[in-house]
């Protein structure tokens, strides 16, 4: 127990206990049983933690503290603890805390606590929030507050700090997976993060003077940390170059990107790269960033002026590294707007916790990326976020900005993430075309060959999927999961696999989608409804859809027996006026099946064949002119005119022989 007199002052600070702890009266915590302050006092309990189980006959049990009680104008204050044990009792038993409660005009706030364990008690026991909170200030709480975060039903094995919140991680915590199931522990006294940017004795780069005609020269690892630390401290070098003239091993120290938005602990000064980088050709590899921070990458954070003054980053190679942060996480840049990236490769692991990662870029906002390739595995984990504010990419994960393009890019690596995942551009604001993904693709809801989620009317253009697609749960299409866009001259050629709403182009369209001579031939599988070769379902959105001169042909593995050979359903206050036309489908797995299942559309010269080896006859009304024979290609079936990308790389095998030659 704990007593603050008239004005007197509480403070307990990192403090943890491992132990089981257990009472048979009131006020039972894993680190403070009771803390008290009557008029004018403070209690302030940071930066503790408890991994036992706590547990108790009376009032008042938690994690890490019982009760924490003030009178009056008391102040209490409970920031950066977290409990991974279960906790019982019989009222008021609260995963970090049992009773906060702060009378008349005293003051309450519980911030940056988590909670892991099982909570049980017969009166006003929570699990995800706190009992008996009085006058609870208003604070920044940028994870589920009390309830810590489970993945299917455990901890995750990334810890992370959001934007803004006052952990720290570079002289207070540590993460080490060996210890503690990966939870945070204290660092040693004395012992600090140990960055790149601690060991710059470099006084300036290797020649130039940052002019187009004369750029700065970039030729070791000394140039490139001291690069970081000036943009990081506030240089911008807009409007200055800079060239990369050899290859650069980062490996021996933790990387610090170059710029960071928002600083490293929620300052509301931006340090943006906003320079040239040409990185010549040459290689960037043994990069090694912390999982604790956000806009990770070689890049952390860049921006340029405006849309007609871009930051450029070109010739860049990323390559034997290990890319990890929390939010804007890939390989080249976490954060980018108003930039340009021309020619970059990715070969870097990259993995966030949060919520947007990608082979080049984790966020772009009116940013062009074009002649792009990333040949890394990219993982979001998405632990800290919602699906709605998720993005995760081969190319890039979240485009905020329908003035971004993406162009001429390829995605080789396994994309996993939970929402919005998708070869080239997890949720989509941009304009894609002429892209590839050979990458396959994985996730749980909203999950695309292209991109995951489109919005706002953008375009999909002469586009390819040769991956395998997957999701447990709804929306998952060979093109796109979730479409809102004009979709032309895209073919796939993998497998998928998904719940609800599965579409070899499309799984879900809403509000005036149109997919025009696009192709699909591979397996289908699913265990829910609204299956068909190209477009699973419309939603109930209203809008006018148009499916024309587009062929399937699929295998079919479900227990579904409502599957379509073009379109699965479309809800029934939804569209009139949208057609299907000068369309053909060719199902196996089946023995019957319709063109659509939609409700108010209408489909004219189109066909469906269902059944063992059936084919379509190449005199079929419709088919002449629309489509062409190619008798090296899929046995010969019909391909729609325009559909010629697909055979200049043919397999994964033809595109890792491109990649080699690069």
């Amino acid at each position: 127990d704990a007593d603050a007199s008239s004005s007197g002052t509480i403070t307990i600070t990192n403090c943890y206990n491992t132990g089981d702890v257990s009472g048979s009266r009131n006020n039972v915590g894993g680190v403070v049983g009771d803390a008290y302050a009557t008029s004018g006092g403070s209690i302030t309990i940071t930066n503790c933690y408890n991994t036992g189980s706590v547990s108790g006959s009376g009032l008042n049990v938690g994690g890490v503290v019982g009760s924490a009680v003030g009178n009056s104008t008391a102040r209490i204050t409970i920031t950066n603890c977290y409990n991974t044990g279960s906790v019982s009792g019989s009222s008021y038993v609260g995963g970090v805390v049992g009773d906060a409660y702060a009378s008349s005009s005293g003051k309450t706030t519980i911030s940056n606590c988590y909670y892991g364990g099982g909570v049980t008690g017969t009166r006003g026991s929570y699990g995800t929030y706190l009992s008996n909170l009085v006058n609870l200030a208003k604070t920044e709480l940028f994870f589920s507050p009390f309830a810590g975060r489970y993945v299917s039903g455990t901890w995750s094995t990334y810890w992370a700090p959001g934007e803004g919140t006052a952990w720290d991680f570079f002289t207070i915590w540590k993460i080490d997976s060996a210890q503690n199931n990966g939870f945070p522990i204290f660092r040693d006294e004395g012992e600090t993060v140990d960055f790149w940017t601690d060991y710059v004795t470099a006084t300036s780069f290797g020649g130039g003077n940052g002019k187009a005609a004369s750029p700065y020269l970039i030729s070791t690892p000394q140039h490139l940390a001291l690069l970081a630390k000036n943009v990081n401290e506030g240089t911008s070098y807009e409007n200055t170059y800079f060239r990369q003239t050899d290859n650069i091993s980062l490996a021996g120290h933790l990387w610090l990107p170059i710029g960071q938005a928002n600083g490293l602990y929620g300052e509301v000064t931006n340090h943006y790269f906003s320079g040239n980088y040409d990185g010549g050709g040459y290689t960037i590899s043994g990069i090694t960033t912390s999982m604790m921070l956000s806009q990770q990458g070689l890049f952390g954070a860049v921006s340029g002026a405006s849309a007609s003054s871009p930051v450029v980053i070109e010739n860049v190679t990323v390559s034997n590294s290990n890319i990890n942060g929390y939010d804007y996480v890939a390989g080249i840049a976490g954060y980018a707007q108003f930039a340009n990236f021309d020619n970059c490769m990715n070969g870097a692991s990259v993995t966030s916790a949060g919520r947007y990662t990608g082979g080049i870029s984790g966020y772009i906002s009116t940013v062009t990326i074009e002649n792009c390739y990333n040949l890394g595995t990219v993982t979001g984990q998405g632990v800290f976020s919602s699906n709605n504010y998720e993005g995760h990419g081969g190319i890039a994960g979240y485009s905020v900005s329908n003035a971004s393009i993406i162009d001429n890019c390829f995605n080789y690596g396994a994309v996993q993430g939970n929402y919005h995942v998708a070869g080239i551009l997890g949720r989509n604001n941009a304009t894609i075309t002429n892209c590839y993904n050979f990458g396959d693709i994985s996730g749980n809801g909203y999950v695309g060959g292209i991109s995951g989620r489109v919005e706002n009317y953008t375009r999909i253009t002469n586009c390819h999927n040769q991956g395998d697609i997957s999701s447990t749960g709804v929306d998952v299409g060979g093109i796109c999961g979730l479409s809102r866009a004009t979709i032309t001259f895209t073919t796939s050629v993998g497998t998928l696999t998904g719940a609800d709403n599965v579409g070899g182009i499309v799984g879900r369209a809403w509000q005036d989608v149109r997919i025009t001579r696009s192709y699909f031939s591979g397996t289908i599988t699913s265990t829910g409804a609204n299956v068909a070769g190209i477009l699973g379902t419309v939603d109930s959105n209203a809008g006018v859809h148009t499916i024309t001169l587009s062929y399937n042909y699929a295998e079919f593995s479900t227990t579904n027996t409502s599957v379509k050979g073009i379109l699965g359903s479309s809800d029934s206050s939804t569209g009139t006026g949208s057609t299907i036309q000068y369309c053909a489908a060719i199902i196996d797995g089946i023995t019957t099946a319709d063109i659509q299942g939609g409700t108010n559309v209408t489909d004219s010269n189109s066909y469906c064949v269902a059944g063992t080896n059936k084919e379509l006859s190449t005199t079929t009304s419709g088919m002449d002119g629309n489509f062409a024979y190619i008798s090296n290609f899929k046995e010969g079936r019909p391909i729609p005119l325009g559909i010629f990308h697909i055979l200049d790389f043919g397999t994964k095998t033809g595109i890792a022989n491109r990649v080699n030659a690069l």
